[in-house]
């Protein structure tokens, strides 16, 4: 079969081209699609209180399977949902100095440890909360993420 004539081989290679510059110009509207739809969300302000779901489905929920945990907003470690004096509480679960600890829930001994030690969750630092009482966040509960305070029986204290 003869080889063909240098046109033909100018009209492939033009052929070629525009299919890879189409493929490109492709990919670059679909990535700035994708970006144009997950970036406009954010994730909310903590400025102000944030719901996060109705008070009395997740006092239900921590009486039927124990504490438990409600991711960050931003990916970090987030809070426990615990039950204390009948009041839902958020305790942090990277709690601050001077005991530094990371704060779990060990269901199969019903209790918070600490860096592995048990803890009691009135020594834990929390968020401020509140059951939200406006039209729009009635009967929710509500997170202030910006006001850590300590629990009411004050940091655990420390073996010497």
């Amino acid at each position: 079969m003869p080889a063909p004539s240098p046109p033909q081989r100018r009209s492939d290679i033009k052929l070629l081209i525009g299919s890879a510059i189409a493929v490109l110009l492709g990919g670059v509207v679909i990535a700035a699609a994708i970006l144009a739809i997950t970036s406009g969300g954010g994730a909310p302000s903590t400025k102000r209180p944030i719901p996060f779901g109705s008070e009395a489905d997740i006092h239900a929920r921590i009486r039927d399977g124990g504490p438990y945990n409600i991711a960050g907003l931003s990916g970090d470690d987030g809070f426990w949902v615990a039950v204390e004096d009948h009041q839902v509480v958020a305790l942090l679960v990277k709690q601050p100095k001077p005991d530094a600890c990371t704060l779990i829930w060990r269901g199969s001994r019903n209790t918070f440890e600490c860096d592995g030690k048990p803890v009691s969750s009135r020594n834990m630092a929390r968020y401020k909360t509140f059951t939200g009482t406006a039209a729009a966040n009635k009967g929710q509960y509500m997170v202030r993420l910006r006001d850590v305070v300590p629990g009411p029986d004050g940091p655990p204290a420390t073996g010497g």
